[in-house]
């Protein structure tokens, strides 16, 4: 008789357990980075479309009326308007001209609660503006390449 080499039913058994134990404790994990990196998304969008907003006042001296005026517009956004992760569309507050805040948990914007930049979220002014795009390294050297 040959003397085959093969795993038994046993170390077949305790390896797939082994495999199940360790995807049991990463894909929570992993699900809920998946979570925070679509609400982080969803904040930063809000917050450059605040920014083109503020942009789109300087240029022009009016507010935009809606907010396809600023996220239609190549000029502001190249490269399209930004969307939602969650695919809930961004609406604007036409008494603080910025993006109201939505919630992700039952898909409803809420009404009257609205973002705020990174100047009035807690965060000190260091008195370093720059234009869209422009980086304290960049400035008045042109685009960083």
């Amino acid at each position: 008789m040959k003397n085959l080499l093969a795993f038994t039913l046993v170390e077949v058994v305790v390896v797939v357990l082994i495999i199940a134990a360790l995807a049991a404790i990463v894909m929570p994990r992993i699900s809920s980075s998946m979570v925070a990196t679509k609400d982080e998304v969803c904040r930063a969008n809000i917050n450059n479309i605040n920014r083109q907003i503020e942009l789109y006042n300087a240029n022009t001296g009016n507010w935009p009326t809606a907010i396809t005026d600023v996220t239609a517009n190549p000029d502001y956004f190249p490269d399209g308007p930004p969307k939602c992760p969650y695919g809930i569309a961004y609406s604007l507050n036409q008494t603080t001209h910025r993006v109201v805040q939505h919630s992700h948990s039952d898909s409803q914007a809420q009404p009257g609660s609205e973002t705020t930049d990174n100047l009035s979220s807690g965060n000190q002014d260091n008195g370093n503006h720059y234009a869209f795009g422009q980086t304290s390294e960049t400035k008045g050297k042109g685009k960083k390449k």
